[in-house]
């Protein structure tokens, strides 16, 4: 099922496309890469355990079109990548729109019988957790590990009633129970969460699925000292065995 929906995100978006057909390790730019920064992530994918030449790099602007939200949201949950790298600004503020329309791609791909419901990750969607800065400035780290320990306690919290019912939160309605739920507490679905969690540098799981995010990867590549700090959050990306 997965190489179907993958075939169909390709066949779709063939022209905003180019490396590795699995897509298990994607980067998301506005305009192409330069050479430097896709020879930095190809070695990010390699040292992970991705294997040499692993990465799809998807562009949104491209072919003299655009991809929409929608557009972005049906790529990223048709070629369900096991780690996203946003590689600027636009294509950060593109993947928090497209993750409230992440329910409906999920859909589509229901309907094309491309989906199963749960990502390759195999991992709740409300189990979400956000271990970046929402707010940092250009160029800065991930949070300090008290910080990070912080906010995963919160989001387990508030995620704590509704954990049982996460691994149907991707099917075609994306609705969460709602009924009987404690006076106060979040109740929202993993996709209505999901583009709070994003943060404008730094990673974070969202719906399930490790994401970095950058505000300007390529210029992060100038020197060694932030080649340290691009490379301090891509390496929180889950080394596959």
């Amino acid at each position: 099922m997965y190489e179907t929906s993958a075939r169909l995100a390709w066949e779709r978006f063939a022209a905003h496309l180019e490396g590795h057909g699995e897509g298990l390790f994607l980067a998301v730019s506005d305009t192409p890469l330069a050479q430097v920064a896709r020879d930095a992530l190809a070695g990010t994918a390699e040292a992970r355990g991705f294997g040499p030449d692993a990465c799809t790099f998807a562009c949104l602007r491209r072919a003299g079109k655009a991809l929409s939200p929608d557009d972005l949201a049906f790529l990223v949950e048709g070629l369900d990548p096991l780690a996203l790298v946003l590689c600027d600004r636009a294509g950060t503020d593109t993947y928090r729109k497209a993750l409230a329309c992440a329910d409906r791609a999920d859909a589509q791909l229901s309907n094309h019988g491309a989906s199963s419901g749960t990502s390759r990750l195999q991992k709740p969607a409300d189990q979400d957790d956000c271990d970046g800065e929402r707010t940092a400035e250009p160029h800065a780290a991930a949070a300090p590990a008290t910080d990070r320990a912080a906010a995963t306690s919160a989001s387990d919290a508030s995620d704590a009633s509704g954990a049982s019912g996460a691994s149907g939160a991707s099917g075609a309605s994306g609705e969460h129970p709602r009924k009987g739920a404690p006076e106060g507490r979040d109740q929202r679905s993993a996709f209505e969460k999901a583009p709070e969690l994003l943060p404008r540098q730094g990673f974070c799981m969202a719906l399930g699925r490790p994401v970095v995010a950058f505000d300007d990867f390529g210029s992060l590549l100038s020197t060694p000292a932030l080649k340290q700090q691009a490379w301090a959050l891509l390496k929180r990306i889950p080394a596959r065995s």
